[in-house]
């Protein structure tokens, strides 16, 4: 088995390829089942196309921070009030 380096490129696919999932997104989006599913899904795509258990962990802390700078920039933002 081969590891992906986090320094070298991520070969991105068409747009026409989409990801399957294993369940009905029209049902309700705001199930917290959705959300699992999807994480476990996105995961096992992960670790089958080569990622280690550290690349997945990087990509873990990278949303983290994104999801972070967005929260901070929401709240540093004036609501216009």
């Amino acid at each position: 088995m081969w590891c992906r380096r986090l320094d070298q490129p991520i070969p991105v696919q068409t747009s026409s390829t989409t990801m399957a999932l294993p369940f009905e997104m029209e049902k309700d989006p705001h199930d917290p089942r959705a959300v699992r599913i999807l994480a476990k899904s996105i995961y096992r795509e992960l670790r089958a196309t080569g990622f280690s258990e550290g690349d997945v962990m990087a990509l873990t802390g990278e949303l983290l921070s994104l999801l972070t700078s967005d929260v901070k920039g929401h709240r540093a933002a004036p609501d216009g009030r």
